[in-house]
């Protein structure tokens, strides 16, 4: 069985890292305001986008908008999905409307 969310045995890491993934599967888009001087915290969210893309076969630009436009001097790490091709958003939007069916199968096949 998979650890649950509440599992004392899942990372935080691995939290991030579904939370990113799911969101790149929902959204296309990923966004975290963080503290300017959290480094390590941005470093993290940058980290497991570039992973959460690649698990998902997607391409993805992460940016980090300058603090001085926002307020309290916050930084905003967004991953976006920058390539779309056919095959991804299909399959990204049959994962988001039937969870539960199998990937790739065409009723249309059966007999």
């Amino acid at each position: 069985m998979g650890a649950s969310v509440d599992s004392p045995d899942r990372t935080p890491e691995d939290e991030l890292l579904s939370e990113i993934m799911g969101a790149l599967s929902r959204t296309g888009q990923y966004l975290e305001e963080i503290e300017h001087s959290d480094a390590e915290r941005i470093s993290l969210v940058r980290r497991w986008g570039r992973q959460a893309a690649f698990l998902l076969g997607l391409h993805v630009r992460i940016f980090t908008t300058d603090p001085v436009r926002l307020r309290n001097g916050r930084k905003v790490v967004a991953v976006l999905i920058t390539k779309q091709d056919a095959e991804i958003v299909s399959r990204l939007d049959r994962s988001h409307k039937h969870p539960d069916a199998a990937p790739d199968v065409d009723a249309s096949d059966t007999a």
